[in-house]
């Protein structure tokens, strides 16, 4: 055997140990990626199920949480994931107290709804939670949409119910339509 023999067979030898090595590898990372794939996955609809919608929580202690997030940009257990659906119920609320304020022009009946209101939604009922001072704005504007005589009266209303709804959606903050959404309803 020669020189040049023994080195090609030595060379053979490493090339097949490094094929060998590069599979070994490479099955090694293939099981690493399905297994994490399986966590990440597994992970993610437990927490989900766990933490439910705004974190399982309603009226005021969401109302309470979502202004911390307002306020500080702490968010701990995730309500900005949330947020459109937030907007969304929120807008629902105001519509309640501004129909129930409307209903109550039709009615001998002018109490004032309570701060948490009972919404109805696709998932169940809802617990939505608005401070005093609002719940007590929409629904006076409510009242005077439904009493309005005449145009100037319902314009003076819905500029009423509009300005209401700016200032809710300064404090939660709304995107720029919010207001627009809900006094448009009533133009």
């Amino acid at each position: 055997m020669s020189l040049d023999s023994v080195l090609t067979l030595v060379m053979l030898v490493l090339c097949i140990c490094l094929a060998a090595l590069m599979a070994y590898l490479i099955s090694k990372v293939n099981e690493l990626e399905l297994k994490t794939s399986s966590l990440l996955t597994s992970n993610q609809t437990h927490n989900r199920a766990n933490t439910d919608i705004f974190g399982g929580l309603q009226g005021k202690q969401l109302w309470d949480a979502w202004q911390v997030v307002v306020s500080t940009s702490v968010d701990e257990i995730g309500l900005d994931r949330d947020s459109d659906r937030l907007m969304m119920l929120l807008e629902l609320h105001v519509r309640e107290l501004v129909g129930a304020g409307k209903r109550s022009h039709l009615s001998s009946s002018s109490d004032t709804p309570g701060d948490v209101v009972t919404l109805k939604t696709l998932r169940g009922d809802f617990q939505s939670y608005l401070p005093t001072s609002f719940t007590e704005s929409f629904f006076a504007a409510g009242k005077k949409i439904g009493s309005a005589s005449s145009d100037d009266d319902r314009i003076q209303a819905i500029s009423e119910l509009e300005t209401a709804s700016r200032r809710l959606g300064a404090m939660v903050l709304a995107d720029e339509g919010f207001s627009n959404r809900i006094a448009s309803l009533y133009m």
